[in-house]
C-alpha cells in the first residue's frame, strides 16, 4: 500500500514540475508591423502584415558568427529561419542568412535582415537573439 502511495506522489510531483517548467517559459509575442519600416522580433515571435494581409513568424535564430575580440578563419553567418503566409504566396518557410542571403523576394514583397542583435561576445551566450527586419512590397 506504501508503494502505491509513493508512486501517485511522485507521478504528481512530476506533474507539478513540468505544469512550472510550462508556466516559466516566455509566451510569444504577436505585433502588429509595417511596411517600409523596421522592426524586430525573437524566435518564436510572430508579425502580422497587414497591408499584405499575412504573417511572419521568426522559427528560429541561428548564430555562428566570429565573436567581437577572436581572430576566425570565417566570419560566420547569422541565419533567421521564417516561417511567411500570406493569400498571395500560401505558406512559405525559407532562411534569411547574413552572409549571403540578406533578402528573399517573394510574390509581390520582399523581406531584408538588417542585422540580428547582440552580436556574440567570447564571454556569456546571448539567449534572447532579435533578428531586425525589413518588409517592402514589390
Amino acid at each position: 500500500m506504501q508503494n502505491i502511495n509513493l508512486k501517485h506522489m511522485r507521478y504528481r510531483f512530476s506533474i507539478l514540475i513540468a505544469i512550472l517548467f510550462i508556466s516559466c517559459q516566455k509566451s510569444p509575442v504577436v505585433k502588429s508591423v509595417e511596411l517600409n519600416q523596421e522592426f524586430s522580433l525573437k524566435a518564436g515571435d510572430t508579425g502580422i502584415i497587414k497591408d499584405l494581409q499575412g504573417s511572419l513568424k521568426v522559427v528560429s535564430i541561428n548564430d555562428s558568427r566570429c565573436p567581437e575580440g577572436v581572430q576566425c578563419i570565417w566570419a560566420g553567418s547569422a541565419d533567421v529561419i521564417i516561417a511567411i503566409e500570406s493569400e498571395s504566396t500560401g505558406a512559405v518557410n525559407d532562411t534569411l542568412r547574413s552572409y549571403d542571403k540578406p533578402v528573399i523576394t517573394l510574390a509581390d514583397f520582399s523581406i531584408s535582415l538588417i542585422e540580428v542583435a547582440p552580436y556574440p561576445k567570447v564571454k556569456g551566450q546571448v539567449k534572447d537573439k532579435e533578428a531586425r527586419l525589413f518588409i517592402t512590397q514589390d
